[in-house]
This record gives structure tokens, sequence and C-alpha cells, in this order.
């Protein structure tokens, strides 16, 4: 193929010994055939050579009567001084996440006790339309690269001689898979988006469209290998795998919680990254060595992983301490493990034909359970991935139809016995059929955990201490007579016995005191009265006291048992009796004495006055 084209002009005195190179102009038919050709950049690898030659009809007008008319002169093609070979290599990258996890055993173990899979890798027959594998959150993050160069000589086929090489290795025959150049490949993983986002995008992919990542897309992990040969690479999170290349966490992530959703792998492979100088000697430019750098689109075939929603769990108690006979409530918390989760969504069933099916939040349900630990509501409860056997179940409740993160309250259950209580819930989806009668395709499953959810028992948070119910103190008191007078030199003296909240109260015994002037330490006790049945009312035995003064009761209450119950104070104004004698009694001439008082005063002054004026 002609390539480039060149004028040598001159005079008969003596032709130009070089051409300039902007008089180089590239073959018209070359340039439509190979956009971008240029002359600095020669479009494909292969051998070029300078053809000169001299013809009549090239002449202008005066040069033309020089030469005969059948004249043609051309130099030999392919000589040394007039050939350059011109090399170029183009990198290919594909990868395939379904290879890399092919052989992958880990199991999960499900709520109902069941083991599975701990990676499931999508297929068109289980009604999923995008190409993807499913992880359990905490997995190890693999990809396989197959990396591969295009066939520049165009002899068909990709082999060594589409590989630069070392500059110790260039020249014909010296070439060999031992010398090629080094090359190194840059990975990214970004994550974070939604089915729809991922369906969109592997669609425009596979139509050729060009697809750029969705701003809510996270830069996950990053790695990076190098090599000098085509072949299948593993890249793993794993080290123990003997990667080519190690992902690594970006930074605030943390690769054993990626967040729930779809993620892709994107490769890069670009000059700027590489030693081709030292290697070759050719001193790189915009578009050489290689022809152009390696950009990998998003959601290019099997380079799709979904991290399987895991929420987490917690709970709270509307109240942490109650009465015996109150009610309490749950409130369940279904939180992200990561900040970045996204909630699965499955396509609606029975969408008319060219319409794009809406995105339904999958619905989960969730099993509550409240045990009784100990009948003891101060008991301790240690935090246990498990139920303890000890732990009696009294309560179970469900919340369904979740469909996003967020706090759900249980209706509210009254506990009537004491002691200390715990709730337990655990995530019961049915990963074998259909939610709320309505049936689910088998995506809706996939982008869920086929592992067991629940929040460890014991809880703080969980917690429920149920008191006994407050028992009513016993009150006992008395009414005593007050004031009483003595009659016939004797006053007879009794309590009246006052019982509130007390039950257990079965006999009751009186000592009666007699107050003496000072602190209570003089105060003299009179009598201890035999028992009597303990009831509200009732008066105590008859005390006779033949003194006048201050008397007060003490009480003493006994239970069934003899127990001494209540004991009642000293000098307590409610049980305080005075005793008075009996005042002398009226004769009705109360007002001739007072008369007769006054007539004699009256005589006394007289007789003094008389006096008097006699000594005067």
């Amino acid at each position: 193929m002609k390539a480039a084209t060149a004028t040598a002009a001159g005079d008969r005195d003596g032709a130009t010994s070089h051409v300039d190179a902007s008089s180089i102009t590239m073959d018209p038919g070359f340039v439509k055939a190979h956009p971008g050709a240029s002359p600095s950049s020669l479009p494909a690898t292969g051998w070029y050579t300078w053809v000169w030659e001299i013809t009549p009809d090239m002449q202008d007008a005066n040069m033309r009567q020089y030469l005969p008319a059948d004249y043609d002169w051309s130099d030999n093609v392919l000589e040394a001084e007039t050939t350059l070979h011109a090399r170029s290599m183009q990198p290919t990258i594909t990868s395939s996440v379904s290879a890399a996890y092919k052989h992958d055993q880990s199991k999960v173990t499900g709520a109902d006790g069941i083991e599975r899979p701990a990676v499931q890798i999508g297929s068109a027959a289980a009604s999923d339309k995008t190409d993807v594998v499913y992880l359990e959150k905490g997995g190890v993050i693999r990809d396989q690269v197959t990396l591969g160069v295009a066939d520049i000589n165009g002899d068909g086929k990709t082999d060594t001689a589409d590989w630069l090489h070392t500059k110790d290795g260039q020249g014909e025959g010296w070439e060999t898979e031992a010398n090629q150049i080094t090359i190194r490949v840059n990975g990214a993983l970004y994550g974070g988006m939604t089915r729809e986002q991922a369906e969109q995008a592997q669609k425009d992919a596979a139509a050729g469209k060009t697809v750029e990542l969705p701003k809510q897309a996270v830069k996950l992990a990053t790695t990076t290998f190098t090599t000098n040969r085509a072949g299948d690479y593993l890249l793993s999170s794993k080290k123990g795998e003997k990667p080519a290349g190690v992902w690594k966490a970006e930074n605030g992530i943390d690769l054993t919680n990626l967040p729930s959703g779809y993620a892709t792998f994107v490769y890069d492979i670009t000059n700027r990254d590489q030693d081709t100088k030292a290697q070759t000697g050719i001193e790189p430019s915009r578009d050489y060595p290689f022809a152009k750098d390696v950009h990998e689109a998003p959601f290019s075939k099997d380079e799709t992983i979904m991290g399987r929603l895991t929420p987490k769990l917690d709970s709270t108690v509307s109240s942490k301490e109650i009465k015996a006979g109150e009610t309490t409530v749950d409130r369940l918390v279904v939180a992200k493990t990561n900040e970045k989760d996204v909630w699965p969504t499955y396509p609606q069933s029975n969408v008319t034909e060219g319409e794009t099916p809406k995105g339904t939040p999958l619905s989960l349900d969730f099993h509550g359970v409240l045990y009784k630990v100990s009948d003891d509501p101060a008991a301790a409860i240690e935090q246990t991935d498990t139920v303890p056997d000890n732990a009696v179940k009294v309560h179970e409740t469900d919340i369904k139809d979740v469909t996003g993160f967020g706090t759900y309250s249980t209706d509210s259950f009254t506990l009537t016995e004491a002691g200390t209580y715990a709730w337990h819930w655990t995530m019961t989806p049915s990963l074998a059929g259909d939610q709320n009668h309505n049936p689910l395709a088998a995506l809706a499953w996939r982008q869920l955990t086929h592992g067991k959810v629940q929040h460890a028992f014991g809880l703080a948070s969980e917690i429920v201490r149920v008191r006994k119910p407050d028992t009513p103190r016993c009150e006992v008191s008395t009414r005593s007579q007050g004031e009483v007078t003595m009659e016939n030199g004797r006053a007879d003296l009794h309590d009246e016995l006052l019982l509130r909240n007390c039950e257990q109260a079965a006999k009751a015994e009186f000592e009666l005191w007699k107050q003496t002037n000072g602190d209570q330490s003089g105060d003299v006790l009179i009598t201890v009265t035999g028992k009597v049945d303990a009831k509200d009312g009732i008066h105590s035995p008859t005390v006779t006291v033949r003194e006048t003064g201050t008397y007060y009761w003490r009480e003493k209450v006994y239970d069934q048992t003899g127990r001494l119950v209540s004991y009642g104070d000293a000098r307590k104004p409610n049980e305080t009796v005075t005793v008075k004698e009996k005042p002398l009694a009226s004769t009705g001439l109360g007002v001739l004495p007072a008369a007769l008082a006054g007539m004699l005063l009256a005589g006394l002054g007289a007789a003094f006055a008389l006096r008097n004026r006699r000594r005067a």
C-alpha cells in the first residue's frame, strides 16, 4: 500500500539531495482507509520502504527536453538504507467474573439451617438478564483477566510478532516471547449501584454505546499487575490464592463489608504507566508505541458482581424496667451494614410488551421472640450468638412486608410475671417460593443473602426487667380515749387498734406506759395486755389506773408465725391519754359566798381605817 508521496525538485545543475519533511504528503487513498494517518504516526506495524523514480512526464517543460521520451528510472525496493521497520502494539483486555468463581466451594448457612453456595452465577435461564455473579458479604473479591494483543501486522494471527520487544530483542528472527516488553495493567472496582443501572449499562455496552459510571458509583478497590505475555490472570483479595494482583481497599472501604448492590470491574493500560523507553529505547509520544490507551468501559460482559443485601438488625425495648401487669413494645431497626447499601429490587411481572418493568423493592419478614431468662428481675444476661437453652419462649410476633431500611414497632404485650426477659429477632425470608402470594423472579432472591440474619441474644437494648407489684406497707396505729376523769379513785383505760394493708397481721398486744417529765427514758411501763385477734377497730383489754397523769399506748402486732410485724412508737399524740381528778360537785349557792366575802373584805377595810384614826 502506498502510504506517502514526496517530490524532490532541482535544476539541470544538480538536484537536491534530500526531501524536506514538510513536502511529504500522505496518499489520499491510504488516508481514507486509515483515518488519522500521518507521516509521524504510521498506522500499522510493518516494513516501510522508500521507492524513488524519475520519468519524463514528472518534469516541467524546461526539464523534459533533457530526458529521452522512454527514460524510466526507479531505485531498488527494500534497500537497507531506504527501509524502515515500524512497530506498534495494541493490548486487549477481557475479564470474566464467572470464570474466577467457577471453582468456589464456600457455603453459607441459612436461617433454616441448610447450607447453600455463598457464590451464585447468574444465567438467562433463571430470568436473570445480566451477566452477574452474586456474592455474600465478607467473601473473596475475584476476577479473571485475559490479556492479549491485536493483530497489528495483519498476518491473520496474534503472536509474538504483534508484541513490542525489548531493544535487545528487536530485529527479524530475534523477537521471542522471552524478550517481549513488560506492561502494567491497572484495575478498579466500582460499586453501590442499583439493578436498574447495572442492567441498562450492560445493554448499552452490548449495543456498542458509550457507557459511563453513575454518579453514585463508589470506587471500592484497586489492583495492578505486570506481565510480558498474553494469557489469563487471576486477581483476588485473598493473597493465599497467589493471584497476579491483589485487590486493595480504597480509603474508608472494608472489603469484608462491601456495599450491597451492583459493582463492575474496569481495567486500563496507559502509556504513562509503562517504561517503554527503558525497555525498547524508543521515545514514547502521544500515539507511539501503543496505537491507543486501553480504557475499558464499565459493565462489559461478565464483569459485574452483586453484593447481596445482608441487613443489620438492632432493636430497642420501649421500657427497660416495668412492673408486672404493664405492657412492653419492641422496636426493630433494619439498618445498613454499609452506608452505601442498596435495597434490592426485582422487575414487575405482567408488563405490557415493549414497556420497561418498574423495579419493585424486595419485601422481607422478620420474626421476634421474647424469652424469659430468669425469675430474678436483676439477673445478669451474657451476650451470646445463639439463644441459650434455659431461655423460655413467652411471646412471638412478626413484622411483615419490610421494603426498606427503617424502624418498625411491634404490638404491645403484657408481662404478668416478675423476671428478666430479652427479645431476639431473625429475618425469615422464604428462599423457595412466593411472598404475599405473588411469585417472585429468582433474581429477587439472588440479591438477598442466603445466610442467617439475626442479632446477638442478650443485647442490652433488648432486655426487659419486670419487677413484682409493690406490696402496700402494713400501717398500724391506735386511737386512745384522749382524756379520762377518775371516778372513785380509778380510771379504766383502753385503746382502739387501727390497721391498714395488714393482711398478714394475726395477733396484737398493748403496752400502757406512764409518761414522766423529761425524756422517754424515765417513762414507766404500767402493764402489757394479753394478745387479742388483730383486727381493724378492735379494742385492747381494759386497764385500770388509780393515779392522775399522762399515759400512752404502744401496740405490738404479730403475724401467724408469731413474727413481730409492727411495734408502735412512744408518746404518739393519737395514742396518748390524760387522766384527771374529778372536779368538786356544784351546790347551787355560788353567789352567796361571794357576797359574804365582799362584806368581810369591806368590814376589814373599815376596821383598818378606824384603827388608823385612833392612832392619829
